[in-house]
């Protein structure tokens, strides 16, 4: 019934008269996981599997305290022997999965949902399960089956829908679009857990909307320490070094990194001592590799829990703790529950707020973040003067590419967007045909992700009017074969062949934008409210070519066309793109992380007061 407190005084009236009775000890122990105190209910628990060592939820109950904690290897052991006891136990098989989802060991994840649906075919979370697994393997029509099913059984299940519209995002599945936003502006008004954060990114520019969604995502997070806010720095803690921990899943190539990298390598060692701690292992390219060198301490930290990791961030001294993942696939905020250290801010891996009162600041660049839409953070924002330092190592290839290569035509103009299919919107969609339109001789350019998002574009495009062959879709060619240099300097190459590069909204091109500008492409955005809405307006107003912001739908499409058919202005543009991308050197990079260095040191010393 939820009335824990009269639960505990009965529990502990038991414990009083038979201090070794196991079930008041296991049940003594739930109380405490209900109310989020994992450590001591694993502590309760375990005094009851010390007397009674064959019940199987004890065990069960133990691993789920376990993976709250980010225990994974003591919560697979748990879930295997409360199996090995009960071999039916429907919740052990499942929670045995979700440890593997979270190791991406997807068969065996698989094989436990198989076992757990054979059991009993009417678990919602087990479909959402199996949907999340497929969508992460990016077999998104299987994903959305899944989460359909799940929907089914459970409708008001927490963040379903919103899985489901982010699935269907991946294949530009617009159908019924519009009434699908309404239900889930709804939702998240009257304060449902329907959407998760990044979803809402994806759909709505809306940065209250964003708050209102974050908001009612934080409070669902399992928080071991809810009331953990602002600590101050003590005298005790400062050194002659200012000790930063960067924590991320994504030391790695990875459009992080490649706005990291350079600002790890070029910080000063005078000053500042660098850990890296590594949420995800799995991963060793040569980006990994390259961050191993850069940073002065690189700890490999996946397998151990949150609160371990920020124990040991504690035991390091790390005075600031930078969250790069947020809530992005492969963050942990809860690391930051527990305090990694006295400073804790969230910068670069999730674009908006996090509604989480452990994360003080906000690090951004005052285009990116208005006067406006600053009071719908949570933290407090620290203006950098750009945010913007781009890997220098990441370079147009030499080889002379052709558009028959591509299959482009030879004479076309040639319009290109190279973002995630995810990120194209039905209106940013009706912008591009209506842009055909007016520029008859043009093809758009766009990267092909998956085959239901090619057909459903197609689908949509002919709808509109414009023929198949005016679409045109390339993969990324990833092979593996190649080594990854050569596949970068390919990929950057092959923006030579594009004539105008068109932005999506309201999640815009973030790395891609500069992948493409510093390849000497114009690139052409819209700006909207949210920061999402503003990154490719960041990066050309940072370049100083803010001519290239469109202020609205109509503006976009216009300028869209003018330089289309007006080949010397389009010309002039790319000559200016030229002369900058030949001025930036490692001063323009110094400037970017002397910003940071600087707001490091602020913070360092102005935060007590803050």
């Amino acid at each position: 019934m939820g009335e824990l407190d009269e639960a505990e005084i009965i529990y502990l009236k038991i414990l009083d008269i038979n201090p070794v009775d196991p079930d008041a000890l296991h049940l003594l122990g739930v109380i405490y996981y209900q109310r989020k105190k994992y450590l001591d209910a694993i502590k309760q628990i375990s005094k009851a599997i010390d007397i009674a060592s064959n019940i199987a939820i004890y065990y069960c109950n133990r691993g789920n305290a376990l993976k709250q904690i980010n225990d994974l290897n003591g919560a697979k052991s748990d879930y295997e022997i409360a199996i090995a006891l009960k071999s039916d136990y429907v919740e052990a098989h499942v929670n045995l999965g979700t440890v593997f989802q979270i190791r991406k060991q997807f068969e065996s994840a698989m094989d436990c949902y198989d076992k757990a649906i054979g059991l009993n075919a009417n678990l919602s979370e087990v479909y959402m399960n199996r949907g999340i697994l497929y969508q992460e393997t990016q077999k998104y029509c299987e994903a959305i089956i899944e989460f359909s099913k799940a929907i089914a059984i459970n409708p008001d299940a927490p963040f379903l829908i919103g899985m489901r519209e982010n699935a269907k995002m991946f294949i530009c599945d617009w159908e019924d679009f519009e009434n699908r936003l309404i239900k889930c502006i709804s939702n998240i008004n009257h304060g449902k857990p329907s959407i998760t954060p990044l979803t809402a990114l994806i759909l709505f520019d809306d940065p209250e909307l964003h708050y209102k969604c974050t908001e009612i995502y934080s409070k669902n997070l399992s928080v071991h320490l809810p009331k953990k806010g602002k600590v101050k720095l003590s005298d005790g803690n400062k050194n002659d070094k200012i000790k930063i921990g960067y924590f991320s899943a994504d030391f790695r190539n990875h459009p992080v990194s490649i706005m990291l990298a350079e600002q790890i390598e070029g910080h000063s060692r005078d000053k500042f001592e660098l850990h890296a701690f590594s949420l995800n292992s799995r991963v060793k390219d040569s980006m990994h590799e390259r961050f191993k060198n850069a940073f002065d301490y690189f700890h490999e930290v996946d397998q151990i829990s949150d609160s371990d990791i920020a124990n040991l961030a504690r035991s390091l001294g790390i005075h600031i703790a930078i969250d790069l993942g947020g809530y992005s696939n492969g963050g942990r905020p809860l690391i930051f529950s527990h305090r990694a250290a006295p400073i804790q801010v969230s910068y670069m891996g999730f674009p908006g707020t996090m509604c989480l009162e452990f994360i003080d600041y906000f690090f951004s660049d005052k285009y990116s973040v208005t006067s406006s839409s600053e009071k719908y953070f949570s933290e407090k924002i620290i203006y950098l003067n750009s945010t913007l330092t781009y890997d220098s190592h990441r370079k147009p290839s030499n080889d002379k590419l052709s558009r028959e290569k591509y299959n482009l035509p030879q004479d076309a103009f040639i319009f290109t967007c190279q973002n995630g299919s995810h990120k194209i919107s039905p209106d940013v969609f009706n912008s591009w045909m209506n842009i055909l339109h007016h520029v008859p001789n043009s093809v758009l350019w766009l990267l092909e992700t998956n085959s239901f998002a090619k057909n459903n574009l197609i689908s949509n495009a002919k709808k509109l009017g414009i023929s198949e062959n005016r679409l045109i879709f390339s993969p990324r060619g990833d092979d593996p074969a190649v080594p990854e240099s050569v596949r970068i300097g390919r990929y950057l190459a092959s923006y030579r062949l594009a004539d105008l590069f068109l932005d999506t909204w309201p999640y815009n091109a973030g790395t891609t934008a500069v992948d493409a500008l510093r390849s000497g492409l114009p690139v052409l955005t819209k700006a909207g409210r949210s920061l999402t809405s503003r990154m490719a307006g960041a990066a050309l107003h940072h370049f100083d070519w803010s001519e290239m912001i469109a202020t609205d739908v109509d503006d976009y499409e216009r300028m869209a066309v003018s330089l289309a058919l007006d080949t010397k202005k389009l010309l002039g543009i790319k000559q200016k793109i030229a002369l900058k991308n030949d001025s930036l050197s490692s001063l323009d990079i110094r400037q970017g992380i002397n910003s940071l260095e600087n707001a490091y040191e602020f913070l360092y010393l102005n935060h007590n007061s803050l």
